[in-house]
């Protein structure tokens, strides 16, 4: 089993490491921005940001990664709950704190505080806990994806390089050294996917704030962006924010005014002094969702006009619809799942028809699938055995349940099945007449990572807006698209493996 060596999970973990990089609910507020009593100088500074931070950054969140796997999430109302105390004990100094009847003085570390931090009462605590550590195990989960080359097992056995940071991944450099790590959006899009609740989700929001607070080092460049704030020398979310980012996400389960009447009359003046967009109802968060659909959809055809100079160059039809997978794949954010197996059959075509039969992927759409064969060995008078070769594009098919299908419609190979999740764009650049050093290639990558970014947000909104309708009794306008429901299909496939009907997303 191949593991990071020590200096290898240290480069790794760099994105995750800066103490600066979070900076989260609790944090001292603008005295002229709240209620008095709030408005206290406080004796100690909150470390609340440690939740996202110092715990990323310790070998102890994978073992937090797979403890969450035997937790289950809390309610919306228990989650939604519990931050609303997070955010206003955290606004209290040690006198307010003790006075508080929800809030207490911490004696010791926690998973999303430090000693003599004001945090929310055992009852509230455990609810943050429980869901901060889930969330851990879904946070690592997708920043390894990025960062690492893993195994079938899941195991990391190589850093990502640069030119392979593609899709939802970026190539970040921080404190001296670079990496591949997960874009924001991938982070939530994945916590949304696993089913986390409102108050996660409001959380999670915050974080990916205050990380795009904390990028802006000056002052001048801080004070310019109405969600953020300059202190202390730097530049941090600011409350506001942090109520409309959590609002937004807890709906009519948080109410904020006991915090904000000091300063606001309405939640709405809240929200146009933070600048965030106010998705706290069905019906504007169905908005934004559209609006999200639309950006996304002129990302993608932005993509596809770039692609047809990207592809202009390759002569051979096979490699034409192999490409053709790669980049629908790559402007979606999806993987280059690559499975590979020996079927014997009459010719490569029978091959092809029977492993993609056996996936329950034979009317598969053109960019979703591409499967080619060449003969292994051959006997007398018997069918050849072939190598066959599946690229699965994900971001259309589930690749994990169309693998666990094959292996019960073909048991006797089931043993010889392997997959390989591989980035889209490495793998084309392999195509004759694909020169990856090409301005093309270049600005068909800018245009499809812009567009995968896009597809997540659009996806997530989709994805949420449905929650939010079923919720409140109208109809989901929407959770059935393509785009909204891989998560579901992934869900359904770990329950069914072989069902065919869980293999398109």
């Amino acid at each position: 089993m191949s593991h990071f060596s020590t200096n290898q999970r240290e480069e790794a973990n760099l994105v995750l490491q800066s103490e600066t990089r979070v900076y989260f609910l609790g944090e001292d507020p603008d005295p002229q921005t709240l209620t008095p009593e709030c408005a206290r100088p406080r004796a100690h500074r909150s470390s609340l940001p440690l939740i996202m931070s110092t715990m990323l950054r310790t070998a102890a969140v994978l073992a937090l990664a797979g403890a969450a796997s035997a937790q289950t999430w809390n309610n919306d109302t228990a989650s939604c709950t519990a931050m609303s105390n997070l955010i206003s004990c955290g606004l209290l100094d040690d006198e307010g704190c003790a006075a508080a009847t929800n809030c207490e003085i911490a004696t010791d570390e926690g998973a999303f505080y430090g000693p003599d931090d004001c945090i929310p009462v055992a009852t509230h605590a455990d609810v943050l806990t429980n869901d901060f550590t889930i969330g851990m195990g879904v946070t690592e989960a997708t920043y390894m994806s990025c960062a690492a080359v893993l195994d079938a097992k899941g195991n990391p056995v190589s850093l990502v390089a640069e030119a392979d940071c593609t899709g939802l991944c970026e190539w970040q450099t921080e404190d001296g050294g670079s990496q591949c790590g997960a874009k924001d959006a991938s982070f939530y899009s994945a916590v949304v996917a696993s089913g986390a609740n409102a108050g996660t989700k409001g959380f999670m929001m915050v974080w990916i704030q205050g990380n795009a607070c904390n990028a802006l080092t000056t002052e001048a460049t801080c004070e310019e962006n109405l969600a953020c704030q300059y202190e202390e020398d730097a530049c941090e979310v600011k409350v506001e924010t942090q109520l409309a980012l959590v609002k937004n996400k807890c709906l009519d389960k948080v109410d904020f005014s006991d915090i904000y009447s000091g300063r606001y009359a309405s939640m709405a003046e809240v929200y146009a002094a933070s600048g965030v967009p106010d998705e706290s109802s069905p019906a504007k968060l169905q908005e934004a969702k559209e609006d999200a659909r639309d950006a996304a959809d002129a990302a993608l055809a932005a993509a596809a006009a770039k692609e047809t100079a990207l592809l202009a160059g390759i002569t051979d039809e096979t490699d034409k619809k192999k490409a053709a997978v790669l980049t629908a794949a790559a402007a979606k954010g999806g993987k280059a799942a690559t499975v590979d197996v020996t079927i014997s059959a009459e010719t490569a075509d029978d091959a092809c028809t029977t492993t993609l039969t056996g996936m329950a992927l034979a009317d598969a759409e053109a960019d979703a699938v591409f499967c080619t064969a060449a003969a292994a060995r051959r006997r007398a008078l018997l069918a050849s055995n072939f190598a066959v070769e599946v690229i699965i594009n994900t971001a259309e098919v589930n690749s994990t349940a169309a693998v666990a299908a094959l292996k019960v419609a073909q048991p006797t190979v089931a043993d010889t099945v392997t997959e390989t999740q591989k980035e889209p764009l490495t793998v084309l650049a392999t195509i004759d007449g694909v020169d990856s050093s090409s301005a093309t290639f270049t600005e068909f990558k800018t245009a499809a990572d812009s567009s995968a970014a896009l597809e997540a947000e659009a996806s997530t909104y989709e994805t949420e807006s449905a929650e939010v309708n079923v919720a409140a009794g109208l109809p989901a306008e929407g959770a059935d698209s393509a785009a909204s429901s891989v998560a579901a299909v992934s869900a359904i496939a770990t329950a069914a493996l072989a069902a065919a009907a869980c293999v398109f997303a």
